[in-house]
Order: structure tokens, then C-alpha cells, then sequence
């Protein structure tokens, strides 16, 4: 299951008020990579977890469809910002761990626990190595669970990570999230890491 971020409300705008980056739209079009990338390899059936670009959705709606499909895999597609108006910058990505799992949650998993933080390193891995050629000042912000209780790393019933593939706060990031060319790139890397995880022991 690919799922890109629907936070329509992460907004940019420019000094007369126009929208220039909107999370939601712009996540879309990297998640759309990351299934083409998928399905020209052929060897696993992508979803997207909603239906359009501008589609509404919810985060317990997508987390249910990825159970009734019985996915292998979650990666959560999302841009970062800062809380203080910095700019902030750099990728990092999260998993489910057990942090904010409650001793039933976890004795009921039906996978492990170690998959989620395997599969946060190769996508991290992966989307760091597909940025730096074109941006060598690339904050790698590693991997680590995240301090809040996220929906789409503990409701799937699957290995699961969030990557924050840049910063939309950050004006020179911000132009790259919009870059057709990273979002081509992005997406083959995630999906080689999605592969790899699938496929390699």
C-alpha cells in the first residue's frame, strides 16, 4: 500500500495569497511514481490508498482498506515543516515500534516488529541516495520511531514507515517537492526499497 499524505490544509501560499505547495496534491504525484515503478517491475499488485489526487479520505478508512487487501507493506508518503517558521530541511523516516503499542496491541501483531524498522531503513536508505546527486546539502535526518502515536504506523496489520521526503517550510526543498524529476527518482528508489524488503532476505 502506498499512501500519500491527504493533509489538503499543509498549505503554501505566496504574498498575494496564491497556493504554491499543497502536501496532499503534491504527495499524490510521488505516490503515483512509486506505483509505476511498482507495476513495471511486475512482480506485486500497488494500491494507493484513495482514489484521486483531490479525493477525501481518512486515515482509518486507508488504514482499513490496507487490512482488507491483506498488504504485505505500508509506506506513508509525506512532506515536512517546522513548527516555528524556521525552515527546517532534510528526510527522515518512522515505524512502528513499540513505543506506542499497548501489550495487547503487541501480542496480537501478526508480524514482527523488526520488518517495520527494516523496511524504514531501506526506504530511507534508498530516497537519501536518490536525492544527493542533486542536492548535496541533503540533511539525513535518519530513522526512529516517531514521538506521537501515528495512524498509519500501528492501525495496518503489515510492516509500516512514514517518510518525510523534504521539507515544504524549506523554500529551495519546497521547488524540488515540486520537481517532476525528483518525484520520478523518489518513487523508483522507494519502490526498489519496497522490492527489496519483499523479495530480499
Amino acid at each position: 500500500m502506498i499512501n500519500p499524505s491527504c493533509q489538503y490544509a499543509n498549505q503554501i501560499f505566496d504574498k498575494a495569497g496564491g497556493e504554491i505547495y499543497n502536501e496532499g496534491h503534491n504527495l499524490w504525484l510521488f505516490a503515483e511514481a512509486v506505483e509505476k515503478a511498482l507495476r513495471a517491475d511486475g512482480r506485486t499488485e500497488p494500491y494507493i490508498s484513495r482514489e484521486s489526487q483531490t479525493s477525501a479520505s481518512d486515515l482509518d478508512s486507508e488504514a482499513a482498506l490496507t487490512n482488507a487487501l491483506g498488504c504485505a507493506c505500508l509506506v506513508a508518503l509525506h512532506s515536512d515543516a517546522t513548527a516555528d517558521g524556521t525552515p527546517g530541511g532534510g528526510t527522515w523516516t518512522f515505524y512502528t515500534g513499540e513505543q506506542h503499542l499497548s501489550a495487547e496491541e503487541l501480542e496480537s501483531l501478526p508480524y514482527d516488529l523488526k520488518d517495520s524498522l527494516r523496511l524504514a531503513e531501506l526506504v530511507q536508505r534508498r530516497t537519501v541516495q536518490a536525492i544527493q546527486p542533486v542536492y548535496k546539502d541533503l540533511l539525513d535526518r535518519g530513522v526512529r520511531q516517531h514521538w506521537h502515536r501515528l495512524r498509519m504506523l500501528h492501525a495496518p496489520q503489515c510492516p509500516s514507515c512514514l517518510i518525510e521526503i523534504l521539507f515544504h517550510s524549506n523554500p529551495v526543498e519546497r521547488e524540488m517537492l515540486k520537481d517532476p524529476a525528483l518525484q520520478t527518482a523518489v518513487g523508483s528508489a522507494i519502490a526498489g526499497a519496497i522490492l527489496e524488503f519483499l523479495f530480499r532476505t
